[in-house]
């Protein structure tokens, strides 16, 4: 099993040492590479002999080479135990270890490692005690019920059944995962560090186009008009979120104000855009709920989006206002707004974020023009 693959309550625990580097695997004998069990003969030359599971010997091997380090940490003593290590070629061999803490302890000194490194495998109530002192604890399925309740992972296989095999899967998953969430948080802290910089570019274009943005909504808001968003894709989505902040509620407990996206309509949009043109859609709504007063606003990543361009073409010949959110060139949409913020980047998802921060700061400055007694809303909604 690998760790995508465990039950989502045995999960958390095994995913907590994500962050800690397991170098070592120690393993009991029995119960764990053994499945606990002696055969004996009454003949003459034999004595007792057990049994281990070949795809346990194969995954032992595996992991060797992929750098771990094998160690045997046992109560047992003598030949045998002698003939395990060497057949699975054990970096260690810890025997009589009754304390199996103590064991552990001596087995960190003599490989020069901690034991938040090691993970131990373990079936009896004796390992269970050293469970909570090393970086891994698993158990296989058939041990002691101490011994299952104290491990952070019980595996699904039993003791000489296939249970190391399945031990050693987990120990090559979690190693890469740790890879592969490192590459990630590396990827999530770029990102964030583009974020970052796309607003601190933001903050030196300054607020003036966003005031004048807001003034106009204000004014038309005031005097009994409407703002009718439009946008397509994720400035589709951005452009009902801003009429909802508007319709609803931003900060401030107050009446609803006159706002609707273009974008959420599926019967009109369908039918225009099979009828007529898809550059139709929201220009057709335009010339049916716009009049003079109003505003438009036409939010473009491109800043060349025609459907776009034709609702802001269409609200200035009604009288209407025409405003737009771009990228850093507002091109086809800018020449046909009264009011274009180029906000200050290339890449879509950065542009995207700003277009909400300029939204957000709109929609805040028309709530306290037009609401500056009204309660603000301390606590998140929606």
């Amino acid at each position: 099993m690998l760790v995508a693959d465990m039950p989502a309550d045995q999960a958390p625990a095994f995913r907590q040492n994500l962050d800690q580097k397991i170098t070592v695997l120690a393993l009991d004998i029995d119960g764990v590479i053994t499945d606990g069990t002696v055969q004996l003969s009454k003949s003459k030359g034999d004595g007792e002999s057990k049994r281990i599971a070949l795809r346990d010997l194969d995954a032992l091997t595996k992991l060797k080479r992929a750098g771990f380090r094998l160690a045997l940490v046992t109560g047992e003593q003598g030949p045998m135990v002698e003939a395990i290590s060497e057949r699975v070629q054990a970096d260690a061999l810890i025997s009589g270890a009754k304390d199996k803490r103590a064991g552990l302890d001596k087995l960190a000194e003599l490989l020069g490692v901690t034991l938040e490194s090691i993970c131990f495998v373990g079936d009896a109530e004796r390992d269970a005690l050293a469970f909570p002192h090393i970086g891994l604890s698993l158990a296989p399925q058939d041990a002691s019920s101490r011994a299952l309740s104290a491990a952070q992972y019980v595996l699904s296989l039993g003791g000489g059944k296939g249970a190391v095999s399945e031990a050693v899967d987990l120990l090559l998953s979690l190693g890469t995962q740790i890879e592969q969430e490192k590459s990630y948080v590396a990827a999530v802290e770029e990102d964030m560090q583009a974020s970052v910089a796309a607003h601190q570019r933001m903050l030196q274009l300054g607020g003036a186009k966003i005031v004048k943005m807001a003034l106009c909504m204000t004014t038309a808001l005031r005097t009994g008009g409407k703002v009718l968003f439009c946008g397509n894709g994720g400035s589709a989505a951005d452009s009902q979120h801003a009429a909802a902040e508007l319709m609803g509620r931003f900060l401030r407990n107050r009446a609803p104000l006159a706002a609707l996206s273009l974008a959420t309509d599926t019967s009109v949009l369908t039918a225009v855009g099979n009828d007529m043109e898809y550059d139709e859609i929201f220009a057709r709504q335009v010339r049916g709920l716009a009049k003079r007063g109003d505003v438009v606003v036409g939010l473009s990543t491109s800043g060349n989006s025609e459907n776009v361009a034709r609702a802001l073409s269409t609200a200035r010949q009604l009288g209407a206002s025409a405003l737009s959110l771009t990228g850093h060139q507002g091109r086809s949409i800018g020449r046909v707004s009264d009011i274009c913020l180029n906000v200050p980047s290339r890449d879509t998802p950065r542009i995207q974020e700003l277009h909400i921060l300029a939204l957000h700061s709109i929609c805040s400055l028309v709530e306290r023009d037009l609401f500056p007694s009204d309660d603000r809303e301390g606590s998140p909604h929606g």
